[in-house]
């Protein structure tokens, strides 16, 4: 329920990464407070922490594995992922159990990829994935969808 807290800060980072690919550091550090906040007042403060390291180990692997992807084709993984990015999903993570992070990012991603297509066949030019656009609607339904299932 306290999670709620945190759907301002990613309304303001879903409309300034949609408008210009960018994400503002006073909305991501309300988001990163808020996610620490309803994390240990949800669930506690242990089952939390439990929760931080076990998915930044998975995170530290993904992004270890796309490190080396981007290396062996030539590219920067700056080029595709940005700082805002990275500390966005890093702060969802005392929020999912392990399972539930996997399932979430994979889905998520999934379905970025599928509504990113829509601005690309109508601006030219546009190479870049809304990551936490789509990242950040998808965790907006989530939260939505466990504050209404924990009130029935």
């Amino acid at each position: 329920m306290w999670s709620l807290l945190s759907l301002p800060a990613i309304a303001a980072m879903v409309i300034s990464d949609c408008r210009s690919r960018t994400v503002g550091i006073f909305p991501l550090m309300a988001f990163c407070i808020t996610m620490a906040i309803a994390s240990v007042m949800d669930i506690g403060l242990r089952p939390g922490i439990s929760n931080l390291v076990s998915n930044l180990v998975v995170c530290l692997m993904l992004w270890s594995s796309l490190h080396l992807y981007f290396r062996l084709t030539g590219r920067q993984l700056g080029d595709a992922i940005g700082a805002g990015d990275m500390v966005f999903i890093a702060a969802m993570t005392p929020y999912f159990t392990m399972q539930d992070f996997l399932v979430f990012l994979v889905a998520a991603a999934i379905l970025s990829l599928a509504v990113w297509g829509i601005p690309c066949m109508t601006k030219r030019g546009q190479d870049s994935i809304p990551l936490v656009s789509g990242l950040g609607i998808c965790l907006s339904v989530t939260i939505l969808y466990r504050s209404i299932t924990e009130i029935i």
